[in-house]
């Protein structure tokens, strides 16, 4: 009875002991912690998982530009190619068949953010891994990179999308094309937008390559990139030109020539549906317009071009070319064929000039205008142009007279194709590898006149130093493009493009980086070659004697007149060249007044060129 008594007192106690609140100060109360909100999670049914996979992912922008991600099985990674105009906060866009999270990771496999469908993010890393992660603790991975480049760029989107670009590439003949819309973004990021009436492919070489040329033609006139006003623009893939610039490279030199009509050009980022194209030169056209080849209605514009067409004709059967202005289509069948037997004759009244070494001077250039052809000429002579005077020989008559360019279809060029082009000497006029395509120029024919000679000399001396900065305008242009460049072939492999030039490939270019390296190079050894041809000086140094007695010397340019001392009665003339002098003329000096001519006369390695003089003239004028 006590036990029990005992055991009823002892639960007792024990219940009272707990049910009596505990007294605590404040300052043993412990602190409030604040609870992070989490995100909610979104359940994934286990039995669709396999089916979870990202089907597409897009990055949108501020101007509603989108860009597709590209797969690239040699990096088993993904590549999202941005231009300058996705600089901060874009829009990421995924499909992945059900609602979910995208995990989004740095190289070092730290968590940045969870987002789903349609949410910003910014993209600062280079490197990142892109997670599905689900309830059902499964994880698809991908790897994602991250290039971008600093140039304009241009989103074209083709009504019908995949499908519709599919025929315009399957269209040997450029006939098929299809409106869409453009959007053109600068890189200040302000945009332009124009609607397309067509865009299909174009060119002839240059299509049968992986990397497609494609034309555009805009419902208006449109002004791109501040380049002038037109509807119809090119986009050119400078491929298989290893250093994406010899068509910039050239046309740029056309412009500082001063020569008429030169192409206007910018390098560019292109974007088909979304998807990333490449690196771009997006051009004007050669063709007859205000504000492109500016021909009056009587005028005429020519392409000599060794490819097939239907409407090729053929002069004295070694050329064959086609009349582009005016349209002939709107023509009648009996004023087209007065047309192109207007043309045909002109041209074979120049060639007969040409060809007939006894045409004065004055009879050729009634019909042939010597400073166009002589500019041409250098164009290239200089490049190595493996199409010089065979394809994309542009030439127009105006008001009478025929005028060599505008200079086009410049990226076969500087070795290019190394086996084909690598002259010592001279280029247009030896038996090189035009001669041996068997296509004869009028170059060959106007190299042996005297004026046309002197002609080609003196743009040459004019010119030189516009020459002389070409490896730099290189470089200037290359340090441009390089990350589009980098961006470009990640997309379209360098290798992949050596593979399909084959043997004409040059065994010691294997990258972006040596092409231009190598080109660099070829553009120096090229200008110092003819550099050596011409007796050019940096400057004059006239020594003066009384009778054998030296009384000073004096640094003169030509074409001046410098006092001499009073007693002098001999000069001796030196020309200056790379702080080396060479004795030139020496001379007695008995007037008062005293002209000198200079006749320095050029080397040359050609069995066509004459043995032009270069000529300075001085006046040397005794002190009172």
């Amino acid at each position: 009875m006590k036990k029990q008594v005992k055991k009823i007192i002892f639960s007792f106690l024990i219940v009272v002991s707990f049910g009596i609140p505990k007294i605590i100060s404040v300052e043993e109360l412990p602190p409030k912690i604040k609870e992070e909100p989490t995100e909610p999670e979104i359940s994934i049914d286990e039995n669709i998982y396999d089916e979870l996979q990202l089907k597409s992912l897009l990055l949108k922008n501020e101007h509603e530009e989108k860009i597709s991600w590209f797969y690239k099985d040699d990096e088993k990674s993904y590549y999202l190619f941005l231009p300058a105009s996705f600089k901060e906060k874009v829009t990421l866009l995924f499909d992945c068949g059900v609602k979910t999270y995208l995990s989004i990771y740095n190289a070092e496999d730290a968590l940045i953010k969870k987002i789903t469908n349609d949410e910003s993010l910014d993209l600062e890393e280079e490197e990142y891994t892109f997670k599905l992660e689900t309830n059902v603790k499964k994880v698809n991975t991908y790897k994602v990179k991250i290039a971008r480049s600093t140039l304009p760029s241009m989103f074209i989107d083709i009504e019908g999308g995949k499908e519709s670009l599919k025929k315009i590439i399957e269209d040997e003949k450029h006939e098929i094309g299809f409106k869409g819309e453009a959007k053109i973004t600068d890189s200040e990021n302000k945009t332009t937008v124009g609607a397309i009436k067509k865009i299909r492919g174009r060119g002839n070489a240059t299509w049968q390559r992986e990397k497609k040329p494609f034309q555009i033609k805009f419902e208006e006139k449109i002004n791109i990139l501040g380049m002038k006003k037109s509807k119809t623009w090119l986009l050119l893939t400078n491929y298989p030109d290893g250093s994406l610039s010899r068509n910039a490279l050239w046309y740029q030199l056309a412009k500082e020539m001063d020569m008429p009509y030169s192409v206007e050009f910018e390098p560019i980022d292109l974007y088909i549906n979304n998807e990333y194209q490449g690196n771009y030169l997006l051009t004007s056209k050669v063709e007859v317009e205000k504000n492109r080849v500016n021909l009056g209605i009587d005028d005429v514009l020519i392409e000599i071009d060794d490819h097939d067409s239907i409407e090729q004709l053929t002069l004295n059967n070694e050329r064959k070319f086609e009349i582009h202005y005016p349209n002939l289509e709107d023509f009648s069948k009996e004023d087209k064929k007065k047309v192109e037997e207007n043309v045909t004759h002109s041209l074979k009244k120049v060639d007969e000039l040409i060809k007939n070494p006894k045409t004065t001077t004055e009879e050729l250039t009634r019909f042939i205008d010597l400073e166009s052809f002589a500019k041409y000429y250098w164009m290239q002579e200089l490049s190595l142009n493996m199409d010089g005077t065979i394809n994309s020989f542009y030439l127009y008559i105006q008001e009478g007279r025929l005028y060599a360019g505008p200079v086009w279809d410049m990226d076969a060029t500087m070795n290019r194709s190394y086996l084909y082009t690598k002259t010592k000497g001279y280029y247009l006029t030896e038996d090189t590898y035009l001669y041996q395509r068997k296509r004869k120029n009028w170059f060959r024919d106007l190299i042996k006149r005297e004026d046309f000679s002197k002609e080609v000399d003196e743009i040459f001396i004019t010119y030189l130093d516009v020459f002389e900065k070409l490896p730099e305008k290189l470089e200037n242009y290359v340090n441009q493009i390089t990350p589009s460049a980098n961006m470009n072939y990640k997309r379209w492999s360098y290798e992949n493009m050596m593979k399909k030039q084959g043997q004409k490939w040059r065994p010691n270019d294997k990258s972006f980086e040596t092409s231009v390296n190598l080109l660099k190079e070829d553009l120096k050894t090229r200008l110092n070659w003819y550099k050596e041809q011409y007796p050019l000086y940096e400057a004059f140094i006239i020594k003066e004697y009384e009778n054998e007695t030296f009384l000073k010397e004096t640094q003169i340019t030509s074409n001046q007149t410098t006092n001499l001392d009073s007693k002098t009665t001999k000069m001796e003339l030196y020309g200056v060249k790379e702080g080396k002098s060479k004795k030139l003329k020496e001379q007695n000096i008995k007037e008062e007044t005293t002209p000198i001519e200079l006749v320095l006369t050029k080397k040359t390695t050609s069995k066509y060129k004459k043995n032009n003089q270069t000529i300075y003239y001085f006046t040397l004028k005794k002190e009172e």
